[in-house]
């Protein structure tokens, strides 16, 4: 086989796997996301409570 025909038999291969990939980043994106806005409510509840304690002191 010359190297035009192995490469032309793994374009599919990779393709599907770059596909997978790009889903996979997606959703890990996604929830990196979801994280960020978790992190930032949790960020938030601390500060406000943290002003409730000091206010209360």
């Amino acid at each position: 086989m010359t190297d035009t025909t192995v490469w032309m038999a793994d374009a599919p291969v990779w393709t599907t796997d770059t596909t997978v990939w790009m889903t996979d980043a997606s959703a890990w994106m996604t929830d990196a996301s979801a994280w960020m806005t978790d992190a930032s409510a949790w960020m938030t509840e601390t500060s406000v409570s943290v002003t409730k304690t000091s206010v209360s002191m």
